[in-house]
């Protein structure tokens, strides 16, 4: 890879998802970090799929759908589960059906991970589950050359931890 290669459409579009996660992953109200992660998961299902990364591509689409509808189950609680379970068969039964490298079982398993963060964690704890997935992330995205996800997700790993270290802050104020 060479500094050519960032001007690709693919590296393009990874940048702008690294954009809309940065800003995702500062805000501190539940709803609407799960709202904007929404719309950065089409960004980067244009980025893995230009870049021939079918398996995050395809994860990143039932990324959107969980994501998309994240505040709504929440707003359920007797469909916690059924989310869960749903969303983590369908990443295990895509991924090994996708899966052409050893280094393709990273992202299901972190997103099976997601699953359970997204739909039963709240506040730090949802955080906190996501710190661990987007460095596991951040590792498939060096092994797979996507300039725009390894940014993405380091710095997203700095933000998220000022984030909780701010929530943190703000419960110890109010306490």
């Amino acid at each position: 890879m060479n500094y050519a290669d960032i001007l690709t459409p693919a590296q393009i579009f990874g940048l702008a998802a690294f954009g809309l996660d940065a800003t995702a992953f500062a805000l501190k109200n539940d709803r609407a970090q799960l709202s904007l992660r929404s719309v950065g998961c089409l960004t980067w299902v244009a980025h893995y799929y230009l870049l021939g990364k079918m398996v995050p591509a395809f994860f990143l689409c039932l990324d959107f759908i969980r994501y998309f509808s994240a505040n709504w189950v929440r707003a359920r609680p007797a469909l916690t589960w059924p989310a869960i379970i749903f969303f983590a068969a369908s990443y295990i039964t895509a991924g090994l059906l996708l899966q052409n490298a050893a280094i393709d079982f990273l992202p299901t398993v972190t997103a099976v991970a997601a699953c359970y963060c997204t739909y039963a964690l709240r506040g730090i704890p949802m955080r906190v589950g996501f710190f661990f997935i987007m460095s596991s992330w951040m590792t498939y995205n060096f092994m797979v050359h996507s300039i725009g996800g390894v940014l993405n997700d380091a710095v997203v790993v700095l933000i998220n931890a000022t984030t909780i270290y701010r929530m943190i802050r703000d419960e110890r104020k109010t306490a």
